[in-house]
Order: C-alpha cells, then structure tokens, then sequence
C-alpha cells in the first residue's frame, strides 16, 4: 500500500463515498447536492474511486455506507467520505441526518439518523492504511424546538488512528451554507485539493484561510488527526510503485479546479449547474457550451 499517490495512480487505491442532502422537507438546503458534485469531480481528479448520492434517505445511506466499509476491507484502500447537509449533536455524539427523517424527540436519532463514532468504528475495523471524513454539515438543528437540550453545531469527535477528521466549522458553531451555489468551506476545500504538491495538513490549512476569509472570520474550520505518516491529494512528482508517472507537467491551480468543476456537471439537466460555473468561471474555457446549457435546459 503505497500512501501519498496522486491522480496518476490507480484509482482503486483510492475510494470516496461522498452524499449531499439538500432536498429536506423540513429546513431545506440549498448547496448540499451541489457540494457534493463539485467534491465528486474533485476527488476524481485526484484519482479517487466515487460513489455519489444525493438526497439519500436512511436506508440508502446505510447501504452505500456499509458497501463502503466492506470495499476498504477488502480492498485496503484509502478511504474518504464526505458528506454535506444537516447533522446534529446530542450527549457528545454526533448525527447525520438522512431525507425524511421523522425526528420528534432526540430519543429517536439512532433509529432514524446515522450516528458518526458508529461509522468511523466500521471504518476503523476495515483495517485499511488510511481514511478520511469531512463533514460539512454544521448549517444548524432543523430539530431545536424537540429537542430537550439543543446544542448548535458538532460535538469534538477524537480521529482513529490512521485517520483524519475535517469539520467545516469548530466545535459547537454553526457553519454557512453558502450563496453562490456552494458553501464556503466546500469550494474552498475544493480548490484547495486541487494544488499540487500540499500534504493533507496544507491543504486543510489553506482551506481554513479561505474561508475566514470568505466568511469575514465567522467561521473557523476544524480538523482532528492522529495520522502518523504524510498524504497528498495531487503530488507533484508523482509515483507510483517506486516508478515515476509519465505525466511530466500539470494545468495551473485555476485550470485545475474549473476542469474538475466542469467534469462534475457536464451531463447534467440541471441549469442552476451551469449557472454556477458561469459566475464561478465567466471566462471559462466552458463558458460557451455552459451558456448554451442555461439557455436550452429547463429549470429544475
């Protein structure tokens, strides 16, 4: 198992479950699904295997969970799960909250959301080298007027060994959904991802900058480590089994992002997709096949 590798490598050795929920009946989200796309072409431009749900309910993301767990143990490979939407906190430990949750007392959250320390403990027995959870799911508690104690925010989750965990906020604050098609801390994340030449630690660092920057420092992004050896999402002398990639040189960091951006929602029948990447990209190399997009594609 060789840690560190970039997109040059076999993207089996590299697995990603990434889920966002927008499509609440209660509270509705605006950006989740489409985080979650803009995450997916990112990870696969950094060589990651993606399975991508978006607006899952229980049962679905129970199964796309345990197929995922299974998978890094059979196959020993790094593992990432993202997931944006709402979650919540109680007595310390944390929720993610599927569509349709019918939630009436916080007596209720095993059986209807997904609890986070069970997840990271399956992770943890697939014994695999390395794994990675970003939560970006602490927008606030749909739920506050049934709960007897409500906390805003995630609780402080400690990381497995070999394991790195990334919140889009700290501890208890509620993070920003967003207002131009993604949240904050996702797009920074995003194009953080995309430099090369960053360990994970860089990266996330250069993630928590931006988005003090973007948010006038009202929220400040949280990770908790207990990695033991280095990782990068896009190396820039890429190796793989001891032998150099034949890829010799890489786009620039903008080039990069607007690719991955764009390989995410090319097929997509959804305009507000394309509209977001013109406001993101007004001079984009996709500018004018996502402008004939807005015109041609019904709004959804």
């Amino acid at each position: 198992m060789f840690l560190g590798l970039g997109a040059a490598a076999s993207a089996d050795n590299r697995m990603a479950l990434v889920i966002g929920n927008s499509a609440y009946k209660n509270s509705p989200l605006v950006n989740p699904a489409n985080d979650a796309t803009l995450m997916t072409g990112t990870l696969k431009t950094a060589g990651f295997k993606v399975t991508k749900l978006i607006d899952a309910d229980q049962k679905t993301m129970k199964r796309a969970l345990l197929k995922f767990s299974r998978n890094l143990r059979e196959t020993g490979a790094v593992g990432l799960f993202y997931f944006a939407g709402h979650a919540v906190q109680v007595r310390n430990k944390n929720y993610l909250i599927p569509l349709g949750a019918n939630i009436r007392d916080e007596s209720e959250l095993d059986m209807e959301a997904i609890d986070v320390t069970a997840f990271l403990a399956t992770m943890k027995r697939s014994s695999n080298a390395f794994n990675i959870v970003i939560l970006d799911a602490c927008r606030n508690n749909p739920f506050k007027s049934t709960f007897r104690e409500p906390l805003d925010g995630l609780a402080k989750v400690e990381a497995p060994r070999g394991s790195f965990v990334a919140y889009s906020t700290s501890p208890g604050k509620v993070a920003y959904d967003g207002k131009k098609g993604n949240s904050p801390y996702t797009l920074a994340l995003a194009k953080a991802i995309s430099r090369t030449g960053l360990t994970i630690e860089q990266v996330f660092k250069q993630t928590r900058r931006d988005v003090l920057k973007a948010t006038g420092e009202k929220q400040i992004p949280w990770e908790n480590s207990s990695l033991t050896r280095e990782f990068y999402f896009m190396e820039k002398d890429r190796q793989f089994a001891g032998k150099k990639s034949t890829i010799t040189s890489l786009p620039a960091v903008g080039s990069t992002f607007e690719l991955a951006y764009w390989n995410s929602i090319k097929d997509s029948k959804n305009r507000i997709l394309f509209r977001s990447y013109l406001i993101k990209y007004p001079q984009g190399s996709f500018s004018p096949i996502a402008e004939e997009k807005v015109r041609s594609l019904k709004l959804e």
